[in-house]
């Protein structure tokens, strides 16, 4: 483990006096992603089953890992990788699973010590660790396909499955109370296709996410302006949906078939769905009235 608060890698290992058997093994690392993170990268597998703190600082937690974002005040504190990154707690567990509550308080109470050694403001590091898990009533079984993901109105076109390969399943999605909202989409086929929607209105994500130009350019992702704050939204197809849209390809139709889901055209349905009064976000300049149904707290 390196001596520097920021400039370090440490495992801890649980000893046993037990022969055989793998120990369990808890990884921490400081990585400085860039403004891809959001949803995106393997800290957010199956994003819907995870839980995401529900006060103070960005971060969320499974069964086996963790992860926090130091707030803004530490971003120029701590040597980053580039422009647009920023950095993030991670913590992994191998060989066996922990609880989610303890460790994502291990997570906040590393990061807390990190803001502490680099002497940046840190209050919401500071604050009691409370998670909002997946959702206890109506967060799993199969999908309504005119009311996808628990939210009215947030219909998926029959072009959307392909018979034997991609049809209507399960859906899963997050409780609300936290600052972020996921929803995946598990549809039936021998390939396993998935479709994930997540969002998130945590104000170190997106203003992380909004300094990265690049962000407005991406297919899939858009940060909307709503009246009560920023709103960072992503939609992910799995590798075994892009394949069966390629398998599928009708040369000259179906795959401009405006009912085939493209990310963008997804995005905006789902927003249509999700707040009524939206009319864009920052690819147009438009603002949104209000997130009245907002799916977070």
């Amino acid at each position: 483990m390196s001596g520097d608060a920021y400039g370090f890698d440490c495992v801890v290992q649980r000893s046993s006096k037990l022969i055989g058997g793998d120990q369990a093994r808890l990884t921490v690392d400081l990585t400085r992603p860039d403004a891809t993170f959001p949803f995106r990268t393997r800290l957010w597998k199956n994003p819907a089953a995870m839980s995401y703190l529900a006060d103070g600082a960005a971060g969320a937690v499974d069964d086996r890992r963790a992860w926090v974002m130091l707030p803004a005040s530490c971003w120029d504190k701590i040597p980053s990788s580039g422009a647009n990154a920023s950095p993030v707690l991670e913590l992994e567990v191998s060989n066996g699973t922990a609880d989610r509550q303890a460790l994502a308080a291990t997570a906040v109470h590393a990061a807390r010590q990190i803001a502490g050694d680099v002497g940046c403001s840190a209050p919401e590091l500071s604050r009691p660790v409370r998670l909002q898990g997946p959702a206890e009533k109506g967060g799993a079984g199969r999908t309504d396909t005119a009311n996808a993901c628990g939210l009215k109105g947030f219909r998926l076109p029959d072009s959307a499955f392909f018979d034997g390969e991609a049809t209507p399943g399960g859906e899963r999605f997050t409780g609300t109370g936290a600052s972020a909202w996921a929803c995946t989409l598990d549809l039936d086929g021998p390939a396993e296709p998935q479709l994930t929607f997540a969002l998130s209105q945590d104000r170190t994500l997106t203003k992380f996410a909004g300094g990265d130009p690049a962000v407005a350019d991406r297919d899939g992702v858009a940060l909307l302006e709503c009246a009560d704050g920023t709103a960072y939204v992503s939609m992910h197809r799995n590798d075994a949906y892009e394949d069966l849209l390629l398998d599928n390809k009708v040369p000259g139709d179906r795959w401009n078939d405006p009912s085939v889901p493209s990310p963008t055209r997804w995005r905006r349905s789902w927003t249509a769905a999700r707040w009524p009064e939206h009319r864009g976000d920052r690819r147009t300049g438009h603002v949104a009235a209000g997130a009245a149904n907002f799916p977070v707290k």
